[in-house]
C-alpha cells in the first residue's frame, strides 16, 4: 500500500477545498475509464456546502485572505464558488506533482448547469484508479487529514 501527499500549493486566498471535495473528486476519477471526463460542478460539493461558502465567504470579503483576486469584487454566487473551486484545483498537486494537464469551469447559459472538463496527468489518473494507493490532505497549515475512496468489492466463488 502506497500513501500519496495531496495539497494545494500557491494559494494566498482562503483555500475551499475540503477533505470531502478532494473525496469525491478522486471517486470521479477512480470510476472513470479515460484521463480526459467532464462531471458536473455539484457532483463534487457536498449538499450545502457551495452555499455555506457563499456566506463564510461573503461576510469576510473585507479580509486580505477572502478576496480571491480572480473574481472581482462582488458578491460570491455559486458560479463564483465553482470559478475559485477551478482555480484551487489547478493548484492541486500529488507528492508535489501537478494532477491536471487542465481543469476548467464550463457555464452552460443557465445558473445551475456548471460542469467542470478536466485531464488528469497520467500519473495522476494511474495512482487514482490504483486500489492500493491511500491519500492524505495536507492542509496549508500543515495539517492532514485521510481522505478514502470506495471499492467495489469482489467476492470468490
Amino acid at each position: 500500500m502506497k500513501e500519496y501527499k495531496l495539497s494545494i500549493t500557491g494559494m494566498a486566498d482562503y483555500v475551499i477545498i475540503s477533505p470531502e471535495v478532494l473525496r469525491l473528486l478522486l471517486q470521479k476519477i477512480k470510476d472513470s475509464p479515460y484521463p480526459y471526463t467532464e462531471i458536473a460542478a455539484e457532483s463534487i460539493m457536498p449538499e450545502g456546502y457551495a452555499q455555506y461558502l457563499a456566506n463564510v465567504l461573503n461576510s469576510n470579503r473585507g479580509k486580505k485572505k477572502f478576496r480571491f483576486c480572480q473574481i472581482p469584487e462582488q458578491e460570491l454566487g455559486k458560479e463564483q464558488i465553482y470559478r475559485i473551486l477551478e482555480y484551487q484545483m489547478k493548484n492541486l498537486r500529488i507528492e508535489k506533482k501537478e494532477c491536471f494537464e487542465h481543469f476548467f469551469l464550463i457555464a452552460e447559459g443557465s445558473e445551475n448547469k456548471y460542469t467542470y472538463s478536466m485531464e488528469s496527468e497520467r500519473h495522476f489518473f494511474c495512482i487514482c484508479r490504483n486500489e492500493e494507493s491511500r491519500f492524505l490532505y495536507v492542509y496549508p497549515d500543515g495539517r492532514q487529514e485521510c481522505v478514502s475512496l470506495k471499492w467495489k468489492v469482489t467476492v470468490n466463488r
